[in-house]
């Protein structure tokens, strides 16, 4: 934070008349050993001497902090530094208003001790009174605070505190190196981080040079240990293929298992379906069947064996399916199932298979149920309803649409349901909806709000009469815009009476199969009390680019506020930019199976972005927004937005961030 250097007036003066007038007397820290303090300087000043000079050496090259505090507080008063090798004066900024303090730093050199001038002097605007302040000038380090660190310094520190291998640091790296170098023979890294620079042109060649500069900078040791081996001693001419960059990845552990809502913005893409599926029924189950039939049951995802799949006949007992007879089939293959029909009452029925399988990443084989499809026995079949269009021809969930076909019946009680054909039906989703029965050949239905956007198989489910063959429908995914309006400041890092906090946040999203970070620049000058709102080109979080994006399984945004210390933070937030086009590129590669591990490690990556580009700055936590894309449907509800707030809190500070969800339906 800029103020840690301004605190130095508070740290270093122990006892005296600085510390009785704010009220410190006896509270003030410790100064530790290495920062050496010249004797206070008592000055003064009135309208008939206005300026005060005073000239000093220091004992040895270091940084030097110089801290300067008065009364009366409605005086304004300026500061000046002239020294050797200084091309112009060090000129302290203005003070803020009824806060008479005042600092200056600057770097001693081995053959510039000697020969410092200080002039204080009133403010060009300043009513004119009798003032009495002193002059504390310290060398070295001060309580929390650092010598300021060079940028490998930085980066050495950064990188020590990581805890486990992170493949994403030395593998950026490489990419750079090869990019600087010039290579042709280009991997899918090398290629994701060229395409990004085109998109953050203000990464410039200077600022990768000097990040891979630093990096061998950085103990070797320290490099070693958080690079995996497969990536140890790669040269600038070897291509990194993905896959051992995968092969990477797949190894680490994830430091802290989520929350069930945190692990719901990590799915990546939706699953696919691992449930049997009945398509239809050989011969045609149009017909009437008879005691003793062949009939073979036509579909997907069976069990190869035969005593792995049951086959359940079912009735309609007062609006629901009830068993009524579980057969094995007499030959199986996982699409289809053949079975021996046994003698029945005359009437309608109904077919469901249940399997035991384990398909896809799945551990373990478990019993998974079908769909419900309806046959006859020794009883001619009423005409089956027919869906011929769905009109509009796609739709977003909780809108009307019409359904035309033939045979249906008024006054018969009739429903539309569907099944996912490109994922397993989530538990809370909607699967049916109660139709008008406009005519024999029209229905309309409300579709419900509770649908997942993708490819459905629709039926019409006539009451006694049966259900149509399937029609494909889709249902749009709805847009969604998250936008953080403003954060407060309900209690500024302490100490809070000299200086400000100045407020980075860095966001990382995560929505279906992409993934990307944001960083703003600094909001200054935040005290207790004070509230700012995002910049536009800094609220939108979701999409990044300012649009609204489509959500088909989960979105995620995690918030990290920074109290920052110094540096550049619009490098970083470029810098940053890179590394989050370079994560997405690696997780569409490796795979989203390990995007927990991928985030991980890119929340690594960022900590130590953020430290290199700006000086270490205090970390004040990071807060997990996590939603599927049917809670978004849910809680966007009827009104098409939602709000809410997270809370920064520690032991010295308090900060609450704003934000909103909105559905965006074209």
């Amino acid at each position: 934070m800029k103020k840690a250097a301004v605190l130095l007036g508070l740290l270093l003066v122990p006892t005296g008349w600085l510390a009785a007038q704010v009220g410190l007397e006896g509270k003030i820290p410790i100064v530790r050993k290495e920062a050496k303090i010249q004797p206070t300087l008592s000055f003064t000043l009135s309208p008939n001497q206005p300026k005060f000079s005073h000239n000093f050496s220091v004992s040895k090259p270091d940084n030097v902090a110089v801290a300067i505090r008065w009364t009366p507080s409605d005086v304004q008063l300026t500061a000046s530094l002239t020294g050797p090798k200084l091309s112009s004066p060090v000129i302290a900024s203005a003070p803020r208003p009824n806060q008479p303090e005042l600092m200056l730093t600057f770097s001693a050199s081995p053959d510039a001790l000697s020969g410092w001038e200080l002039t204080v002097t009133y403010a060009e605007r300043s009513v004119r009174k009798d003032v009495k302040g002193e002059i504390v000038i310290a060398e070295g380090m001060v309580p929390g605070r650092k010598r300021p660190m060079s940028s490998a310094e930085r980066l050495t520190y950064a990188l020590q505190k990581l805890d486990k291998e992170n493949p994403f640091i030395p593998a950026l790296v490489h990419a750079i190196e090869r990019h600087l170098q010039g290579v042709t023979d280009k991997s899918e890294i090398d290629r994701a981080l060229e395409e990004s620079l085109r998109r953050h042109p203000a990464v410039t060649r200077e600022m990768l040079q000097r990040f891979v500069n630093d990096y061998k900078q950085v103990p070797e040791q320290i490099r070693m240990r958080i690079t995996p081996v497969q990536l140890r001693n790669l040269s600038v001419t070897q291509k990194l293929e993905i896959s051992t960059l995968a092969a990477t990845v797949q190894k680490l552990s994830v430091r802290e298992r989520p929350t069930p809502v945190a692990q719901l913005w990590l799915p990546g893409k939706l699953k696919a379906p691992t449930n049997p599926h009945i398509s239809r029924l050989e011969p045609d189950s149009r017909r009437s069947y008879h005691a003793g039939d062949t009939v073979d049951i036509i579909g997907e995802r069976f069990a190869q064996e035969r005593t792995k799949n049951r086959v359940h006949i079912l009735i309609d007992f007062y609006g629901e399916k009830a068993p009524l007879q579980t057969l094995t089939p007499t030959v199986a293959a996982s699409s289809a199932l053949r079975i021996t029909l046994p003698k029945l009452n005359p009437g309608q029925y109904y077919l469901r298979v249940e399997s035991f399988t384990k398909l896809g990443d799945e551990e373990r084989e478990t019993w998974k149920q079908s769909n419900v499809i309806d046959f006859f026995v020794e009883a001619p079949p009423p005409p089956k309803p027919v869906i011929t269009r769905i009109s509009p021809s796609d739709q977003y969930p909780g809108r009307a649409i019409v359904v035309n076909g033939n045979n249906f019946v008024p006054g018969k009680v009739t429903d539309l349901v569907w099944e996912p054909l490109d994922f397993p039906a989530p538990s809370g989703m909607a699967l049916g909806a109660r139709a008008t029965v406009k005519s024999t050949t029209e229905l309309s239905v409300n579709l419900p709000l509770l649908v997942l956007p993708g490819r459905y198989a629709m039926r019409v489910h006539i009451d006694g009469v049966g259900v149509s063959d399937s029609y494909t429908y889709t249902i749009k995914a709805p847009k969604y815009r998250v936008i953080f309006t403003k954060f407060r400041c309900i209690d500024e890092t302490n100490p809070e009476w000299w200086g400000s906090d100045e407020i980075v946040t860095v966001w990382v999203i995560a929505a279906d199969e992409l993934l990307w970070t944001k960083q703003t620049g600094e909001y200054g000058d935040m005290d207790d009390g004070d509230e700012k709102n995002y910049s536009a080109s800094d609220r939108v979080v979701f999409m990044p680019n300012g649009n609204a994006g489509t959500v088909r399984a989960a979105l995620g945004i995690a918030t990290t506020l920074y109290e920052w210390d110094a540096g550049d933070a619009r490098a970083a937030q470029q810098f940053l930019g890179v590394v989050g086009d370079i994560a997405n590129a690696i997780a569409s590669a490796v795979g989203y199976r390990w995007l927990g591990q991928i985030l991980d490690a890119v929340f690594d990556v960022i900590g130590t972005i953020v430290a290199y580009f700006g000086g270490d700055p205090d970390n004040l936590g990071r807060q997990n927004l996590g939603w599927t894309a049917l809670e978004l449907l849910r809680r966007t509800g009827t009104s098409k937005m939602f709000n809410g707030t997270l809370d920064f809190r520690g032991s010295d500070y308090h900060y609450r961030v704003f934000y909103e969800v909105h559905r965006v339906e074209e």
